[in-house]
């Protein structure tokens, strides 16, 4: 597997990594400071080469041994660190992760890689508010960096904090030059322009599949008088809001033409969802700990006619895979509702709601429209008996409630206007919005102020249990 395999494969489900690892090289030819020492002893660049090797073969304990080894003769070398830190955050040592990369930045308080790496780790812990504080500092640093112009964007969003909204422009157009720092899934929620979606995806599939070799051969008998195969791919086989709208849905699936296979590269744990998953499949392969390279032959070797990949840019994404070509036909569906922007992909499941006809030259992928809606929605789960009065959820007796339950971050300026006009335009009315932070609230608050909208007009919601949220 080569280092930018490595790369690409964490980088959706480990911000930091793309924060460290991919930048290293980059500051390696830099001339940041690799060490002087003569005789036997290894510069710091011998020791970053060969822990680097280390890391690409996912020998994580040597890595882990050897940059211990290295640091000890070489205690300020940003580089060092910075690497030290992402193989922490490989090991699942987020403390120690953090802790080292808060040593660099001791180092040098205004390296742009170190802020990002502690703002993506903080975001990881789920600490967006610090986070967007680390991203803004190296943003204000080094405007022209995309990678933190857009998380400082992203995690604002988290907070309801809309003061990035006047340079959005500027970070938007920052992914000309830098389209690999452009992550997929923060873009979504900044802006809803197809044409730009597509040609940021597009600029990623480029670079990647420069590095892939497509598979196109592949050992296929006549689907005549055989059961058609079909591999799903995702890590969301668990309690997961992927898995919430599926349900039955393997249960439901002609098992008299088709065969299920699943590829889960989620946690191997035995939770109710994904074992319910993996007595519904006819083969069930937790693939989480082999490479992108090795799951797409053994998918080949499984001989899967067509494969559905789940997740495409969304968090633990394995799109490495899909470029390579797992199966001759390749599908994506559900977890990502934006085109994958990757020549390899073939179709796109959607309908004409989320797809409009007259958008589809935004996506890469053939369309094919579901008849009603491209959701599956499970239509077994139980609701709770319990119906929670007005009063107890905070709310007038008399008014009419506009609501709006979306995660903060898919709640920008836009949306928030009409809302508020809405407010103007019917007096006795409220809106109902999740917001779970007193930071939220207080941004919420201050921004509907400023449209003319007193506080007593809005009612924030908590996050409350599954079931209080399915009553009803």
């Amino acid at each position: 597997m080569s280092k930018f395999d490595f790369q690409f494969q964490k980088n959706a489900s480990n911000q930091s990594v793309t924060a460290g690892l991919a930048m290293f090289e980059t500051q390696k030819k830099a001339g940041i400071q690799q060490g002087s020492q003569a005789g036997t002893v290894k510069t710091a660049r011998k020791y970053i080469d060969d822990a680097m090797d280390l890391v690409v073969s996912l020998d994580y304990n040597a890595a882990r041994a050897m940059l211990d080894e290295a640091l000890s003769i070489y205690p300020e070398d940003i580089v060092l660190l910075r690497l030290s830190g992402d193989v922490y955050l490989q090991q699942d040592d987020k403390d120690n992760a953090l802790l080292t990369y808060m040593t660099a930045m001791g180092v040098n308080p205004l390296d742009t890689q170190v802020l990002n790496s502690i703002g993506s780790l903080l975001g990881l812990m789920g600490n967006s508010h610090d986070a967007k504080g680390f991203f803004q500092a190296a943003h204000n640093t080094d405007p022209s960096d995309a990678y933190s112009g857009y998380n400082w964007a992203h995690n604002s969003m988290k907070d309801s904090d809309w003061s990035f909204f006047d340079r959005l422009p500027q970070i938007l157009r920052l992914g000309d030059r830098c389209p690999l720092d452009v992550q997929p899934f923060t873009l979504l929620g900044l802006t809803d322009d197809p044409a730009l979606h597509k040609v940021r995806v597009k600029a990623r599939c480029r670079d990647l599949m420069k590095r892939i070799k497509e598979n196109k051969r592949f050992s296929r008998t006549s689907v005549h008088g055989r059961k058609i195969r079909i591999g799903f791919f995702s890590d969301d086989f668990r309690d997961h809001a992927t898995m919430l709208l599926m349900g039955r849905f393997f249960d439901l699936i002609d098992r008299e033409r088709f065969e299920v296979i699943i590829y889960d590269y989620g946690s191997s744990g035995n939770s109710a969802v994904r074992l319910q998953v993996e007595e519904s499949a006819d083969i069930y392969h937790n693939v989480r700990d082999i490479s992108d390279h090795e799951m797409a032959e053994l998918a080949r070797k499984d001989g899967v006619d067509i494969a559905i990949d789940m997740k495409t840019y969304t968090k633990g994404a394995r799109l490495a895979a899909f470029a390579e070509r797992v199966a001759p036909v390749q599908v994506a569906f559900l977890g990502y509702p934006g085109t994958s922007g990757l020549p390899t992909m073939d179709y796109f499941i959607g309908d004409e709601i989320t797809v409009p006809p007259s958008l589809r030259q935004h996506f890469s992928e053939k369309i094919l429209y579901m008849p009603n809606c491209y959701q599956v929605n499970d239509n077994t789960r139980e609701h709770s008996p319990d119906m929670p009065t007005r009063a107890e959820l905070g709310l007038p007796e008399d008014a009419f409630v506009f609501c709006s339950l979306n995660n903060p971050n898919k709640v920008t300026p836009a949306e928030f206007d009409v809302w508020t006009k809405l407010l103007h335009n019917v007096p006795d009315s409220v809106l109902w919005l999740f917001a779970p932070t007193i930071t939220i609230q207080e941004n919420l608050l201050r921004e509907a102020k400023a449209r003319g909208i007193g506080p007593e007009r809005l009612v924030f919601a908590a996050r409350v249990s599954r079931a209080m949220r399915e009553t009803g």
